[in-house]
Order: C-alpha cells, then structure tokens, then sequence
C-alpha cells in the first residue's frame, strides 16, 4: 500500500558520525526521553536545543524560572546529561521557521568555538526528512547533517491512515517537504547574521 510507505519516507532516521547533537526544541517533553536515549547511545560532547519564541513571548514564568532553563530542566529531567545541554531561543519567523533556526543554530556553533563539519539533528517522526533537508541547505553542502527521527506516539505510525491526526501529520509534512525540496529558495545565503535570544536574567522579577 503507497500509504504505509509514506511515513518511513518522512521519518527517515540515518545519524552521521558526530559529536554534537541539535534538538528542535518544539517537540514535546516526552520525547525528550527518546533524545536521553540518543545521547546514552552516540555519547555527544554538545546538546543544542534550538527552541522558537516570538516577539511578544514571556519569557519567564510567574515564579521567575525562565524559559530556557525550565526547557532545559525538563531534558535533564529524562536523562540528557546536564553538562552538554544548551538551550538557545531563535526568534521565530512568519515562514520558513526551521530554516531560520537551523541557521541560528549554525551562528551559535560557530560562535561557541564547534567545530560543526558534522552533526545531527534530532525531530519529530515525519518532520526529520525536511528539517534535515533545511539545516543541510543552512549549513552548506560541505556539511554533514545526520537525522533521528523520534518515534511519534499520538498515533500509530503504521496505520497513521487511521487517525485524524496522522493524516494532518502526514498531509502537512508531504507538503512541507515538496515545498521545501522544490520551491523553497533562501531568502539570504548561508550565514552566521542571524540573531538568537538569550533571556536578560537580571530582568527576573522579584
């Protein structure tokens, strides 16, 4: 059935030899469990979870724990070893939203002293296909840009068909990905201009 193979398609997992592993910060905390798994099994020395804001975000919570640390408390909390993990916040845009971290993510390695020839990137099942396609046309050709797709758990992905929100899923993801692999063009070169957010820790209120 062409259906069933749609979703291996999309959810394409094929790791590169690497020692930094890039999360996109949008999946939901209980995937951060399966990224606990990852890093147990690949041992990388650097964790960078790349998380979307948008302007006007509150960026604390009303006990004061800001945004990022509340993130990066949750992967720790699964297992992600806490001396690798670093949460960054890109600034989300009305379009092209993973390209733009994916280029945030390349301007804070570079910055951070990196060495980012290779790494992986680790998403949601059927997005893994078009974020890897997107981070590798951030970063540049010369870049290798593995994937792990985690495993999707509000449906079943080999009936995916079944499930209302499978087929959002999957309809959404085939679209995105044919955009992206066939009308997408980049509205900059790949660069290291892009900013990322830091939240002013001396704003916390009392």
């Amino acid at each position: 059935m062409l259906g069933s193979g749609v979703y291996p398609f999309l959810s394409i997992t094929q790791p590169v030899a690497s020692n930094i592993l890039v999360i996109e910060g949008w999946i939901p905390e209980r995937a951060y469990a399966q990224v606990a798994e990852i890093c147990r099994n690949t041992e990388p020395s650097r964790v960078l979870i790349v998380v979307p804001v948008y302007d006007g975000d509150r960026l604390y919570d009303e006990p004061g724990l800001f945004y990022d640390d509340y993130i990066r408390s949750v992967a720790v909390s699964f297992g992600v070893p806490a001396d690798r993990a670093t949460v960054i916040l890109a600034l989300a845009t009305r379009r092209d939203r993973t390209y733009h971290a994916a280029r945030v993510s390349r301007r804070w390695l570079a910055e951070a002293g990196f060495d980012a020839s290779s790494f992986n990137l680790a998403t949601m099942g059927p997005h893994a296909r078009r974020s890897r396609l997107l981070y590798q046309r951030a970063f540049g050709s010369q870049v290798h840009v593995g994937v792990f797709a985690l495993a999707e758990q509000t449906y079943d992905p080999d009936h995916w068909w079944r499930y209302s929100s499978g087929i959002r899923d999957i309809i959404s993801e085939s679209l995105g990905y044919l955009y992206a692999r066939l009308l997408f063009r980049p509205r900059h070169e790949p660069g290291d201009d892009i900013p990322y957010l830091i939240p002013e820790k001396s704003t916390m209120p009392d």
